[in-house]
């Protein structure tokens, strides 16, 4: 089990291998069923684990045997932090067939969404129980504790950028602003962005993406180049993939979100997952950004602003950055 998406970066790999074998001693594992054959369980509902064959090793799949309550037979199952990183399919499809025909199931932490390539397909996904996990994990790693799964106590706050579907829609489509839906880039998981976390969506103008790039990797912001507006919201959802966001919501998988929505083949959209916001406020006060410098260097707010607009990734901002970027854009009002 590798844990690829830099998602929970402190916990080592052996620490789930390590509860799973320390509550089945116990008699104490239970797991719960959220997607069977492909599809969310509409009913949840936690199951014992009667048999488990220690975890001695990391080769795909981790767990050899396992039983859970009510099945006759044992099971593979493959373990990771959350379900989205799972790529066995991808990276070694022979070994995922044998998987697959022992019906072998994944083993996560927490459900976000099924990976490119097994929206649709006949596999199951089961959950940890994960306030168990964190009480084994206070017992036995305080540090590792208080470092990782502590810091997610508070909300976390994100710098994102207003794409053209942020603002531009169609007769049938409305835009980003109005659905109060949108897509995290590739670099967010559901651990990463969670409810009650606050997103501060920025607009610019006045510099293209090269030039404002050329002058960051100098040490400088780029004269001319403006903040337009800052959108503050909260999220009111967790990420999820876009056929289990469908399915929750009673849409047609055909359903198009966003105006710029590529259809690649039947069922794959480019966007495929996807969240939803609730705005809180609004800052339409133009700003140039050179304004918002420290001495001579790019604060921690307008790096981010900038790495966001120039590699669309998502940017965290801790509260302290948050708060003071928002009293010194407040001072400027009339």
């Amino acid at each position: 089990m590798k844990n690829t998406s830099g998602v929970w970066p402190f916990l080592q790999e052996w620490s789930i291998y390590e509860y799973l074998n320390t509550r089945f001693s116990e008699s104490v594992l239970r797991i719960r069923q959220v997607v069977r054959s492909g599809q969310i369980v509409g009913k949840e509902k936690w199951v014992s684990v009667t048999t488990l064959e220690q975890i001695r090793d990391s080769q795909f799949p981790d767990v050899k045997s396992i039983k859970i309550q009510g099945e006759t037979t044992t099971r593979p199952a493959e373990v990771k932090f959350v379900t989205s990183e799972f790529a066995y399919h991808r990276t070694d499809p022979a070994k995922y067939r044998d998987f697959a025909a022992s019906r072998g199931f994944i083993l996560v932490l927490a459900h976000d969404h099924l990976p490119r390539g097994l929206v649709g397909a006949d596999v199951d996904v089961y959950e940890l129980e994960k306030p168990d996990f964190e009480t084994w994990c206070r017992a036995n790693f305080a540090r590792l504790f208080s470092r990782q799964i502590g810091s997610r106590a508070q909300a976390k706050i994100w710098i994102m950028y207003q794409g053209p579907n942020f603002n531009k829609g169609s007769p049938s489509v409305k835009p980003a602003r109005l659905s109060h839906r949108w897509c995290p880039t590739e670099n967010l998981s559901g651990f990463d962005l969670a409810p009650g976390d606050r997103i501060l969506f920025v607009r610019t103008s006045g510099a293209s993406t090269q030039l404002v790039q050329k002058a960051y990797m100098n040490g400088e912001v780029l004269v001319g180049w403006t903040l337009d507006e800052i959108l503050v919201a909260g999220v009111s959802s967790r990420i999820y993939s876009r056929n289990e966001y469908c399915q929750r919501k009673k849409l047609s998988n055909d359903t198009q979100f966003w105006r710029q929505d590529p259809k690649q083949s039947a069922g794959q959209w480019r966007w495929d997952r996807v969240f939803e916001f609730r705005p809180i406020a609004a800052l339409n006060q133009r700003i140039p950004m050179e304004t918002l410098n420290g001495r001579g260097r790019p604060t921690e707010f307008v790096e981010a602003v900038t790495q966001s607009f120039c590699w669309q990734k998502s940017r965290e901002l801790d509260p302290a950055t948050y708060t003071r970027t928002l009293e010194r854009l407040l001072a400027t009002l009339p």
